[in-house]
């Protein structure tokens, strides 16, 4: 009997052993990422060998911003993907993590030490109060002798300064077992900052027909990444073409940093509507249809952690959305300082961690889009520490029946700016705006030859796309009556068919930055002009005079007024330059006003506004002038 009851068990165990799904836990490299304005699509290998019949992979340590509807897993030769999941794994607790124990245990030695000093900084005090309270020498009435007193003075007097100098060296010491035990936070929230964090894993059903060796490919989109386009604009000299470097600031904060990965930068809109927009019904006075303008939703949250007036390092920011899900996990730099981007237009609240430190959480920060949004998180010591604190920095030197000396600093912060920071709501949270560049969409790609690493720190990365050179023309503009410098722009003609997205554009002539413009797809011109800024190298002369004026007591009244404007080139070779000035105009039906002119000069008139254009060519050193003249008559 006994021996059938050992074969029915060892049956069971074979059974389950052999029809058991085996359950593989998998790590993956990111190797391609698609970017978009906002967003990325993440492609992603792993590299695994299954044997003959069904498997259970958990892809795991993923971002936790994975839209779950975009996964995509491709199965391997011979083997059939059956289903795909996702799930958050919530890594909160690290109890039995050997490094934390081992700078627990540090931080509870620091503290029993830190105890030690104040049980004795206290016995001491006791003894200062008990030696006080007994110093008079009077004995029932009666005084003490010359050699009593001189005895009992030198005794207090020894003794006074042994417990004053014992003292003075516990509280020195007390305030550097303060700022060891901080280190001693610091390096704990360094190993929580790697250590805790919550991932996304995907549960992957797999049949393999066959022993199958190879890579497993899968994708998924996240909102915690994207770019936007920049440009430089580049002059050597004014007879050599324009060179235009297609640049992008490409930045993610998914957080896991992509390593030499390839990109692909993608202007297509992936949130927009594939479905083509309905007509409906127009009644004459009604409202009328407004077709969907394509807008960027999102914007940027920046901030800095500070304590004591100092930014703190490895604080744990978590970012919620407006349901309260986790949204983004964060950890400050070494300034303090973090910055994610893109976030959805909307409400988020937003809670930091730090060992050491009282945590606090923020409630309807408001994100706007397009614009970067900024908030300032202070955290306040435990109270315990702020009492060890003070302890250390009180004046050893002052009685002990005085108590500690008013107005002590802590670490630079004084107890009136401490008492301020009571009343968290009020000190925790500052928001402003500031306004960033808004994008149109043209569907393109981009494919990066190279590849790069791009940390999840939602900072700019500059990433090189292309360059070309495009010819142009120069021009000196001149506007005398206003300012006598010259003003030199390069004119691209048929700019639109370059396929510019909208951007932001910084200017360099001759290898000097001279300022930035934008990029923008409404200009109706087909004409784009890029002003390379001031050049010294023309000199200009304008000289402004009334010749005369008539006037008479009853009848009317004339002023005439002369211009000429002079220009000299000390340019090494040919230039073109457009003069710009006016003449006035009038509404009034008695004013008149006759503009001169020279009939051989290239003057252009613009009688609706009074503007006057003269188009010049000058040689290398060479000087022209030109002149007009106006009349302006009030009739009685």
């Amino acid at each position: 009997m006994k021996i059938n009851s050992l074969f029915l068990l060892f049956v069971i165990l074979f059974a389950g052993k052999s029809f058991a799904t085996d359950t593989i836990h998998i790590k993956s490299t990111v190797k391609n990422v698609t970017l978009y304005f906002s967003g990325a699509q993440v492609f992603r290998d792993a590299s695994i060998s299954l044997t003959k019949g069904k498997h259970f992979l958990v892809l795991e340590q993923l971002p936790q911003g994975i839209d779950k509807q975009s996964i995509q897993v491709n199965g391997m030769a011979n083997c059939e993907v059956l289903s795909v999941k996702h799930r958050l794994e919530y890594q909160k607790q690290l109890k039995k993590d050997q490094e934390i124990k081992q700078v627990e245990e540090q931080l509870k030695a620091k503290n029993i030490a830190i105890e030690e000093a104040k049980n004795k900084i206290n016995v001491f005090e006791l003894e200062e109060q008990l030696l006080m309270n007994n110093s008079n020498l009077n004995k029932n009435g009666a005084g003490s002798s010359v050699a009593e007193i001189k005895e009992a003075a030198t005794y207090y007097r020894l003794r006074l300064n042994e417990i004053r100098q014992a003292t003075l060296l516990l509280k020195s010491s007390l305030e550097k077992m303060v700022d060891d035990k901080q280190d001693v936070y610091q390096k704990l929230n360094e190993i929580r900052s790697r250590k805790i964090n919550t991932y996304s894993e995907i549960l992957v059903s797999i049949d393999c027909k066959t022993n199958a060796t190879g890579l497993l490919s899968f994708s998924y989109f996240t909102t915690n990444a994207g770019w936007e386009p920049t440009y430089d604009f580049r002059v050597d000299e004014i007879n050599k073409p324009l060179t235009i470097k297609y640049n992008a600031n490409v930045f993610q904060s998914t957080g896991e940093n992509w390593k030499n990965v390839q990109l692909k930068l993608s202007s297509y809109d992936p949130s927009l509507s594939g479905k083509k927009p309905e007509l409906n019904p127009w009644f004459v006075g009604g409202y009328e249809q407004k077709g969907s303008t394509i807008e960027s939703s999102f914007g940027t949250l920046q901030g800095k952690v500070t304590s004591l007036g100092d930014g703190v390092q490895f604080a744990q920011i978590t970012i919620y959305d407006f349901n309260s899900q986790e949204f983004a996990h964060l950890i400050s730099d070494k300034n303090g300082q973090f910055s994610i981007k893109p976030l959805r237009e909307g409400t988020y609240y937003v809670s930091v961690e730090y060992q050491g430190r009282q945590s606090i959480s923020k409630k309807y920060i408001y994100i706007n889009k397009n614009k970067i949004n900024h908030i300032d998180l202070v955290l306040e010591q435990n109270e315990r520490d702020i009492a060890v604190t003070e302890l250390a920095l009180t004046n050893a030197a002052a009685p002990a029946s005085e108590g500690f000396v008013d107005g002590v600093k802590l670490r630079g912060v004084a107890m009136s700016a401490k008492a301020d920071m009571s009343s968290k709501d009020l000190k925790s949270i500052s928001l402003t705006s500031e306004v960033l560049l808004s994008n149109s969409v043209i569907s393109k790609e981009y494919p990066i030859d190279i590849p790069y690493t791009i940390n999840s720190d939602g900072e700019d990365y500059l990433v090189k796309i292309n360059q070309i050179e495009i010819p142009v023309t120069y021009a000196y503009y001149i506007v005398p009556k206003l300012d006598k410098d010259a003003f030199l722009y390069a004119s691209i003609v048929n700019w639109n068919q370059l396929n510019l997205i909208p951007g932001k554009s910084n200017i360099f002539y001759q290898g000097n930055y001279v300022g930035e413009t934008t990029i923008d797809k409404n200009i109706l011109s087909d004409t784009m002009e890029i002003s390379l800024g001031r050049d010294k190298q023309l000199v200009v002369s304008y000289d402004n005079k009334r010749i005369k004026t008539d006037k008479k007591l009853f009848g009317n009244a004339k002023e005439r007024v002369e211009t000429e404007i002079s220009v000299k080139s000390n340019k090494n070779a040919a230039i073109n330059v457009k003069v710009e000035d006016q003449y006035p105009l009038t509404s009034s039906t008695n004013i008149t006003v006759n503009l001169e002119r020279n009939p051989n000069d290239n003057l252009k008139v613009e009688d609706k506004t009074g503007k006057l254009t003269w188009e010049l060519k000058l040689e290398a050193g060479e000087k022209k002038t030109v002149k007009f003249a106006y009349d302006v008559v009030v009739t009685k």
